[in-house]
């Protein structure tokens, strides 16, 4: 008689993207959220100009401005500041969102 018991081989896989339904709820919140952050924002000129990420800052008609965009502005603000003393500060909170 033939083994009809069947062994389960676990596969360890990591998960990269949201299914699409995900992606779209994830999406519509993402909406709500800088809706009221950007509010926020607006109530400070120093919160607009400091906080970037997560946020879709306007770079012209065709796209929002990405990492390499502020860098660069941070650049020409110290090559051209009369300032002798600056200090440029940039980090990424690891895991915010998880713990």
């Amino acid at each position: 008689m033939k083994n009809t018991e069947r062994t389960l081989k676990k596969k360890k896989r990591e998960i990269f993207y949201a299914n699409h339904l995900d992606a779209q709820v994830f999406t519509y919140y993402s909406y709500l959220i800088n809706q009221k952050l950007d509010k926020e924002y607006s109530k400070d000129q120093l919160l607009i100009e400091s906080v970037i990420a997560y946020r879709n800052i306007p770079f012209n008609e065709y796209r929002s401005k990405y990492n390499i965009n502020f860098a660069k502005e941070v650049f020409v603000f110290i090559k051209h500041s009369k300032e002798t003393e600056l200090n440029a500060i940039c980090f990424d909170i690891k895991s915010f969102l998880t713990h």
